[in-house]
Order: structure tokens, then C-alpha cells, then sequence
């Protein structure tokens, strides 16, 4: 069964991140929040919470909160991953940083407007809990939110180098100013891919992958954790930081779910023997259902695919550690998802193309499925052609990269959903991530479109850099091992489950119901239940929890 314990503990993780909300006294909208968080706000209040004498020129401000707070790391130089905001009695910024990596979430309605690390906290703050359709439409196909949006109507993050301004005693008739501020990209380098010049954008590579390292360890106290798998971004980290004499005090591997093969496992064994690493092994949790549950809370309800790792971020936030994370490599230098194709039709400006094969890839909820297994009514309120409309804006968006393919898996793929690994599942205290230190970053961001769409150009480097490992093979993805039938069919009973104690007001209970039940009770069923399981486990915890924070019946039915 759905393990409450678990899921209760990550839920209490996450009502731990601070939460300031500022409102104007008065304001509609704080009336329109619990009875908790106005009390909270009239004891926390900058100034008494009495109305102001029918003279006064200024509205009185309530606040609750710390009026002061930043998560991440900066560097002396100016860079890092990180995001805050500062009240200094007149004036609220939000900042983060240039990518908008580390993620920042407020709300704003009627005069009341609340922020935090974490959504959950700011939904038990008391934020508006009504679902956002056009969000949810591209999360349910494509795995991951566009723009600025969450599963939350009203809840929105901060965009790329983003700002939020809000001088509530100046503005008393408008909303906060939001800003972005992305990054400039330098212009790609020119000329034929030859192997000298193949060589020198190595070398560069090499010696600007050692200096981000170096930067990140002058920013780190206290024991170093690893993730490390059998891929290239982890391994890249870990050999740099042998080289360097500054092993990890841990390196972690989890293993996977079926059905994904776990050769990774044994690749990581091997690189941290080589290099002397401790290294642990955390096997997959017994319960999907819980693990995915809590990997919802640890990111945002904003990501579908980080479970897999939970124990291992469970283990590295026992040791209490500075992770260090290979978040951004494979975007910037080895990407499996910028293709040729994809490329060719961003330069001809076929953003409806492809935006469909993003909703039609064989890994993600199809259409068919879509319309099985959710409610008529929310699939009708969540139409193919909005999702289409959302990717495509998001697409536009980046037309001005002079490689827009890998802007756009960069702001929407690796920014909103694989961010929530490193610093939602990873990071219960500081995560660095060496392959967006601002050099680098923009170095890779410049090389030639030729080099990097055929796959291989990061192995070669890392092959280059430390010779003495290149034995060691790389994992291959893709690789896919015999279903386990327990799991498929312990999940399809613990859904069955949760069914038996609610009915869905999201799913089509009808369809799901006969389904879940079959899948409960003949394992070979169960295995071929994937195509709608998780995204039902998503579902339920979605509308329990809109549900739990006040929204309204309509929002979530």
C-alpha cells in the first residue's frame, strides 16, 4: 500500500522551506485566505494590522515570513545557481539566477503575494489551489512545464535571469513587475569542423571543465556526495575531482525501475573503484507508488521521471553534503534530443512540426491514452490543440539561439523538469552544478552546430582528458531488461487502492477501474499497464492535494 509515513515525512520536508507572503491591509485576496495564514500574518505584521485612519495616505502592509532569504551558491566571481528575495519595507524582489535553474515559485492575486523554494509550502501558505489547464496540457504530454507555468494557476516561477518587483505602498492598482533577463549566447564559432579544430574545441573543453570544478570547490564546505552513473556528465565530475585530489566522501548509484536495464550500476562500481571513491548501491524502493508520491512534493508536481533516484537522494541528505551534479552536460554537449531533423526545422520555422513530435514520442502519455483515461470533461478543458499552442510559443520564444534546439530542451526540458533532480530530489542542502559555470556554459553554447549533433564529442573530451579511464565503457540507453511482474503488479494494487478510497473527480474511473483491477490480479497485464499507471499516480496526488489547499470543486473536476 501507498505508504502515508513516507510521503507525510517528504511532505513536512517540504512545509520546512521558508514561505514570506506580503499583502496590503485590506486587500480582497486576503480574505480569501485560511484563517491560519491571516492569524499568522496579523502576528508577523511589519505594522499593526488595525485599519488606517480614514485620512491616511497609505495602505497598511501586513507580512509574514522572513523578510530575507536566498537558497544556492555564488561564486566570487559573480556566478552560481541560486534564487531569493529581499523586503526591505518598501520594496519585494525575487531574483535568481542567469538560467533560472534554481527554481523560485510565488503566487500574486488581489494584493497578496507569496513566494518560496518550494510549492507545496506556498500552497499550505494558503496560495490558490484552482489546476492550470494550459500547463497541465503540455505536462501530461510532453513531461515537463513551458514557460513560467505550474500544475497551479496561479502559481508561477521565475523565468530565466528572472526579477519580480512589487512596491506595494507606490503600486496600489497594479501588479507586480516581472522581468526576464536570458542569456546572451556568443555567436557560434565559424569555420570547417576539422580535426585540428576538433582538438582545440577539446582542449578548451578540458581546461575550462577543470577551472568550473575549481570554482565550485571554493564555494563547498563540509563533505562532497556524488551521483554517479554509468553516463558521461557524472563521470566527467568525479574524474576532475580525482584529478584534483578532492574525491567525494560518497558516490551514490540507484537503481532503476523496470523496465530499464541497470548496467549502469556496475559502470559506476568500476569508475569508483578505479579511482578509489567510496560507493554505495541504493536498490529501487518496494513501493512505486510512494515513491513517486514523494517525488512529487520534492519537485513541484513540476517533473515525471526523477523516482528512480529517490533513495539515492535520500542517502546524500543523510550525509549532509555539497552535491555535486552533472546537471547541464549532456544539454550542452551531448544531447540525444537535439537532432539533425529537429535543427533543420526550427531553421525553416516548422514550429507546429515540431511541437507534434514532441506530443507523439513513443516515450511519452499519448493522445489515445489521454483520451481513455481522463475524465471527458478535463480532457475536453485540455485539448491536443492548447498544449500545441503552448509548445509552439515556447518555441518562438527561442528562435533567436543561434542553436534554438538546444535553447529549447535548455529553458523547458533541463530548466523546469531536470533542475527538480538536482536541487529538489539531491539537494536537501547545497548542489552545485560545474557544467553551468558561466564560462563554460557560454563556451559550449559557441561551438559549431556540426560538432555537437553528431553524438560523441563529450566522450571523446572525457576520453582525452583522462586517458588512463577510457577502458571503462559508457552505459547505453535505451537498453532494456525483462519486466518485473511484482512491480507492475504491486502498483496496479496499491492504485486499486487508492481508487477503493476516493473516486477520481480527473480520471476516468469507468476506464481506469476494470483496468487497475485486471492489472492487480494477472501479472502478465499488469507489465503492459504503463502507459497510463504513473500518470494516474500523478493524477490522484494532484487532485488530493488541490483539494487539501481549498480549491474550489470546479477547478478540479
Amino acid at each position: 500500500m501507498l505508504d502515508r509515513r513516507q510521503t507525510q515525512a517528504a511532505l513536512q520536508q517540504c512545509l520546512r522551506q521558508p514561505v514570506f507572503i506580503l499583502a496590503r491591509d485590506g486587500a480582497r485576496g486576503l480574505l480569501g485566505l485560511p484563517a491560519s495564514v491571516r492569524r499568522s500574518l496579523c502576528r508577523l505584521a511589519d505594522v499593526p494590522s488595525s485599519p488606517q485612519p480614514a485620512d491616511s495616505a497609505q495602505p497598511a502592509l501586513l507580512s509574514a515570513g522572513p523578510a530575507h532569504h536566498e537558497q544556492g551558491y555564488r561564486q566570487p566571481d559573480g556566478g552560481g545557481i541560486y534564487a531569493g528575495w529581499h523586503w526591505d519595507g518598501a520594496t519585494l524582489q525575487l531574483f535568481t539566477d542567469r538560467y533560472g535553474i534554481h527554481p523560485l515559485y510565488y503566487f500574486w492575486t488581489d494584493g497578496v503575494l507569496g513566494v518560496s523554494r518550494s510549492l507545496p509550502a506556498l500552497l499550505a501558505a494558503g496560495a490558490p489551489a484552482d489546476l492550470d489547464m494550459k500547463g497541465l496540457s503540455v505536462f501530461l504530454r510532453v513531461g515537463y512545464f513551458v514557460g513560467e507555468r505550474t500544475a497551479f494557476r496561479h502559481i508561477r516561477v521565475l523565468p530565466e535571469g528572472g526579477s519580480l518587483v512589487w512596491k506595494p505602498l507606490f503600486s496600489a492598482d497594479s501588479a507586480p513587475q516581472v522581468r526576464s533577463n536570458p542569456v546572451c549566447v556568443a555567436p557560434c564559432h565559424e569555420g570547417p569542423v576539422t580535426g585540428a579544430a576538433k582538438k582545440r574545441y577539446m582542449d578548451g573543453y578540458i581546461d575550462l571543465f577543470r577551472q568550473a570544478v575549481s570554482r565550485c570547490l571554493s564555494v563547498t564546505e563540509g563533505p562532497v556526495g556524488l551521483p554517479l552513473s554509468g553516463g558521461r556528465d557524472s563521470r566527467h565530475i568525479l574524474l576532475e575531482l580525482h584529478r584534483q585530489n578532492r574525491l567525494p566522501q560518497l558516490a551514490v548509484t540507484a537503481r532503476h525501475f523496470p523496465p530499464r536495464a541497470d548496467d549502469d550500476a556496475d559502470i559506476a562500481a568500476e569508475l569508483a573503484r578505479r579511482t578509489g571513491c567510496r560507493h554505495e548501491i541504493i536498490g529501487a524502493a518496494p513501493s512505486r507508488l510512494t515513491a513517486e508520491w514523494c517525488c512529487h512534493l520534492e519537485t513541484d508536481f513540476c517533473a515525471d521521471e526523477h523516482s528512480w533516484a529517490r533513495g539515492a537522494g535520500l542517502r546524500l541528505k543523510t550525509l549532509g553534503c555539497t552535491v555535486f551534479d552533472g546537471l547541464g552536460g549532456d544539454n550542452l554537449s551531448e544531447s540525444g534530443l537535439v537532432t539533425e531533423e529537429r535543427c533543420r526545422m526550427l531553421e525553416r520555422g516548422e514550429y507546429a512540426e515540431f511541437a507534434r513530435g514532441l506530443t507523439a514520442s513513443p516515450a511519452v502519455f499519448s493522445e489515445t491514452a489521454m483520451r481513455l483515461v481522463l475524465r471527458p470533461e478535463l480532457y475536453a478543458a485540455m485539448p491536443h490543440e492548447m498544449a500545441l499552442a503552448e509548445l509552439e510559443e515556447a518555441l518562438r520564444r527561442c528562435s533567436g539561439d543561434p542553436r534554438p534546439a538546444r535553447s529549447f530542451f535548455f529553458t523547458a526540458r533541463l530548466r523546469r523538469e531536470v533542475a527538480l533532480l538536482t536541487f529538489g530530489v539531491f539537494g536537501g542542502g547545497i548542489a552545485v552544478a560545474p557544467f553551468l559555470d558561466a564560462s563554460l556554459h557560454d563556451y559550449l553554447c559557441s561551438l559549431p552546430h556540426e560538432l555537437l549533433v553528431p553524438r560523441g564529442f563529450h566522450s571523446m573530451t572525457i576520453t582525452a582528458a583522462y586517458p588512463e579511464f577510457a577502458d571503462i565503457p559508457f552505459e547505453k540507453k535505451g537498453t532494456v531488461q525483462r519486466d518485473d511482474a511484482a512491480h507492475s503488479l504491486r502498483l496496479c494494487r496499491e492504485l486499486a487502492m487508492l481508487g477503493l478510497r476516493r473516486r477520481s473527480r480527473l480520471l476516468n474511473n469507468a476506464v481506469l477501474w476494470p483496468r487497475l483491477l485486471r492489472g492487480a490480479l494477472d501479472s502478465r497485464y499488469g507489465a503492459s499497464t504503463r502507459w497510463f499507471t504513473l500518470t494516474a499516480a500523478y493524477l490522484y496526488h494532484l487532485e488530493e492535494m488541490a483539494e487539501a489547499c481549498g480549491a474550489k470543486r470546479e477547478a478540479v473536476s
